[in-house]
């Protein structure tokens, strides 16, 4: 198959910062080095990390001090010296964070979520409905990181959610059967390093997030989660503090780690404002985050690809903090290989960014704004198992993503739930104008996970010529038809569908001349540009003129 793409040392900082030396195992003492506050309230936190070999969590015999791992305070990036140990400035409340090295792990909470960070909050976050981060007191003498070993191949997958987005314990419910169950009985633990939520964890209600953790912990891999919109804390009484549970739950809003040969960046591209009646959001990328992306990526070799996960997407979605988004290109847009995941559009599509979007770089940013697992929040009517349809506006049914990375490389993979794998369209030739603005006698397919620049073709019969098929910006006339049958209902007992949206992935062809009236085969092809085909057949029958 193809696929697309084809330091600091500081001992002398140490001496500066502290008057011991470090000796034994690492506790807080006068001999170990130990954090600072100087006169002005300014802080250095110290610390080290080290190989857990026996994986008791604390740096005890037997254990190994690692060199040359960075660990961050949201902005700074400093490499451990020969001895483990890191110090880093910070002022006032903090995210301390170790960015894993490749060939180690971090621990893992029960529900299987990565604890590699400290949190500081000397006096822990207001009261408000949801809890915050409960009062960690002054800084700790040494804020330690442990690691433990373990081989990670060349060659790897990642499940790939879009918005879980549940409103409540039966929507929790909804995702148990239609989501988790699936990925149990596949066995994807077996053929998966972990999985990513892409933000929009909950759907306002923050006591989701126990509950759904626990469902997703059934799949049986760790599991990373971006921050969303709808993952904020609304009655905090400032919009700093609105990320506080989420980061109760999951950590700091963004960080970066390695897996393999690929380095992973998640971002918060969620930014709150106080407005004169109300608080709103708009996506942006704040000057601290952006210089931690590069001093992060200062120790990434540029032949790696770097991969990055938000919740807002960059394009086609909510508007952009003037320059923010700009400014964060100009980062990374040298770099060959590059790669990044939004969601929140509740939509699925392929989108290569170039000089029309603000990119700059040599060759277009691939940019998967990803199908949601809730699909269109858990709306229309329910399937016989009593799950709602939940189609997309764009027509994509609710499914996840698989992406595999190979050295450089990667290729992704849509899967639409309780559909074989090989599922990856709808066929459609509208019989009556009554589909919205289909034309009769054309035949549309929305081929979910198919490149802008597929080359797609059809043919009629088995044995029929391939006529080449046409992109084509229309909402697609499977989900026009899903939405007025819906609509159709009177006393409606499920949430409505969305309204219908211009597809991206949607090609259409007219019907050959002179085709006879009858049952006729149509077989819908599509190659993408990694390699992947998709076929499609609908049967349908032809009436006569007239």
């Amino acid at each position: 198959m193809r696929l697309y793409g084809a330091c600091v040392n500081l001992s002398s900082l140490f001496l500066v910062l502290c008057v011991c030396v470090l000796s034994g195992p690492l506790v807080a003492s006068e001999s170990t080095p130990c954090s600072t506050e100087d006169a002005k309230g300014r802080q250095t936190v110290v610390g080290i990390v080290f190989a857990d070999k026996n994986t008791s969590g604390a740096f005890d015999e037997g254990d190994l001090p690692l060199a040359n791992v960075r660990v961050s305070n949201g902005r700074a990036v400093v490499l451990t010296d020969a001895e483990g140990r890191y110090a880093l400035p910070i002022d006032g409340d903090a995210e301390i964070f170790v960015i894993k090295p490749r060939d180690y792990q971090v621990p893992h909470s029960k529900d299987h979520l990565p604890q590699f960070y400290y949190l500081h909050r000397p006096n822990g976050s207001p009261e408000t409905q949801f809890a915050g981060i409960a009062p960690t007191g002054p800084l700790p003498a040494s804020v330690d990181f442990a690691l433990t070993p373990k081989k990670e191949p060349e060659e790897f997958n990642v499940v790939v959610f879009g918005d879980p987005q549940p409103r409540n314990i039966e929507e929790i419910d909804y995702m148990m059967r239609d989501v988790v169950e699936e990925l149990v009985a596949d066995g994807i633990q077996e053929t998966a390093a972990f999985g990513i939520s892409l933000g929009d964890i909950a759907f306002d209600d923050l006591n989701t997030f126990a509950p759904l953790n626990a469902a997703i912990a059934q799949i049986g891999l760790p599991w990373i989660n971006v921050l969303g919109n709808h993952d904020c804390n609304f009655d905090a009484p400032h919009v700093r503090r609105s990320f506080e549970t989420f980061q109760r739950v999951y950590g700091p809003s963004y960080y970066a780690f390695d897996y393999g040969p690929a380095h992973f960046v998640v971002l918060n591209t969620v930014t709150w404002h106080e407005g004169q009646e109300r608080r709103y959001y708009r996506a942006g990328l704040h000057e601290d985050q952006r210089a931690f992306v590069a001093n992060n990526l200062a120790h990434v070799p540029k032949d790696t690809l770097v991969i990055f996960l938000m919740h807002i997407p960059f394009v086609d979605s909510t508007p952009w903090n003037e320059g923010e988004l700009e400014a964060f290109y100009r980062i990374i847009e040298d770099r060959p290989h590059t790669l990044s995941f939004g969601a929140h559009t509740h939509s699925h599509k392929h989108r290569f960014l170039d000089e029309m979007n603000g990119w700059q770089g040599q060759r277009p940013h691939h940019h998967i704004i990803h199908g949601t697992i809730c699909g269109a929040w858990w709306s229309g009517p329910q399937d016989g198992y009593g799950i709602p349809q939940t189609m997309m506006g764009d027509g994509t049914p609710n499914g996840y993503g698989i992406l595999t990375v190979q050295g450089n490389a990667y290729r992704h993979r849509y899967k639409v739930f309780r559909r074989p794998g090989d599922f990856q369209m709808h066929i459609d030739v509208p019989q009556t104008p009554s589909a919205g603005n289909a034309e009769r006698g054309t035949v549309f397919a929305n081929i979910f996970n198919a490149s802008p620049d597929a080359d797609v073709r059809m043919r009629i019969g088995r044995k029929g010529t391939w006529l080449p098929m046409e992109r084509t910006f229309q909402p697609d006339p499977v989900f026009l038809a899903y939405r007025a049958r819906s609509d159709g209902v009177a006393e409606r007992p499920w949430r409505d569908p969305p309204r219908p949206r211009d597809c991206r992935h949607l090609w259409s062809a007219r019907l050959p001349e002179g085709l006879p009236a009858g049952t006729h085969v149509i077989e819908v092809q599509a190659l993408n540009p990694d390699g992947q085909v998709f076929r499609g057949v609908r049967v349908v029958r032809i009436p006569q003129s007239g």
